[in-house]
């Protein structure tokens, strides 16, 4: 893990995009598994039944006991984020992908030295990417997910 958070909170996530099943296990199942928290994937589908939109990632977060913030990072602050973080990849940047395809969900999971490391989900294939293109390969939103739940209010 990274820093602090940094990045300027995104006023809402972006336009729904259905994500499928198994990104969406995959993604929650990979932060409890970097959290040493227990996953159930039959629960976490019984509780959050599709369709599988950006906003029910933060809730599945949070029903997790992780705390989740949706911020809008530049390239330039990614070095500062708690890591790992979801991200989306823009289609364009996705190898084999189609011109009309839906971004594709994904974990940063480490930022140093001008670069970033991510890995799409369903895959276990990490790839590296300059953090000054960030803009250019990924969406704005990132949500990024911490130990602990948020202080009540």
């Amino acid at each position: 893990m990274s820093g602090s958070n940094v990045g300027r909170p995104a006023d809402r996530l972006a336009p729904p995009q259905k994500l499928t099943t198994k990104q969406f296990i995959w993604l929650i199942g990979s932060l409890c598994r970097v959290h040493g928290l227990p996953f159930d994937a039959v629960r976490l589908v019984q509780q959050f039944p599709p369709p599988h939109l950006r906003a029910a990632l933060v809730d599945a977060v949070r029903a997790h006991g992780l705390r989740s913030e949706v911020l809008s990072p530049r390239g330039s602050e990614l070095e500062g984020l708690l890591l790992p973080a979801i991200a989306f990849l823009r289609p364009v940047a996705a190898e084999g992908a189609a011109a009309d395809a839906s971004p594709i969900p994904g974990l940063i999971a480490k930022c140093e030295a001008g670069r970033l490391l991510h890995v799409e989900a369903c895959t276990d294939l990490p790839r590296t990417r300059f953090t000054r293109n960030f803009e250019e390969f990924f969406e704005p939103e990132v949500i990024v997910a911490m130990p602990g739940r948020p202080p009540s209010r």
